[in-house]
């Protein structure tokens, strides 16, 4: 199942920045095409998003989610991989970094202690 258009959209939100990825415009225009409705203001590389394209956000959030959830909860094996891109500064990045490694030491303690392993 291929989601990228979806997280395409949510990553440029959260970017508000074009830059030069072409890549990501013509995933972008593609989906407008395909919903008959402009998604961003563009105004050069700056981006704010429409009336339509708030209405998307709150579905594309729920595909992405769903689908995450849905690789997780059928346990990918070591030949797939799951991605992940943020935008941010050093700052953002490092809390971001930190609160990760969190979540994943609770993750693996939890699964230990389900497991009955110390």
């Amino acid at each position: 199942m291929d989601i990228q258009l979806p997280r395409t959209f949510l990553e440029l939100d959260r970017c508000r920045h074009f830059g030069k990825a072409v890549s990501v415009s013509a995933r972008i225009r593609l989906l407008e095409e395909t919903l008959g409705v402009d998604l961003f203001i563009r105004r050069g590389y700056e981006i704010q998003l429409t009336s339509a394209g708030e209405r998307l956000k709150r579905h594309a959030e729920t595909i992405v989610a769903a689908w995450q959830r849905a690789l997780t909860d059928t346990a990918l094996d070591e030949e797939h991989e799951m991605a992940l891109s943020v935008c941010g500064n050093a700052q953002s990045m490092r809390l971001f970094s930190a609160e990760l490694v969190a979540h994943s030491l609770q993750a693996a303690s939890r699964d230990r202690a389900a497991s009955g392993g110390a």
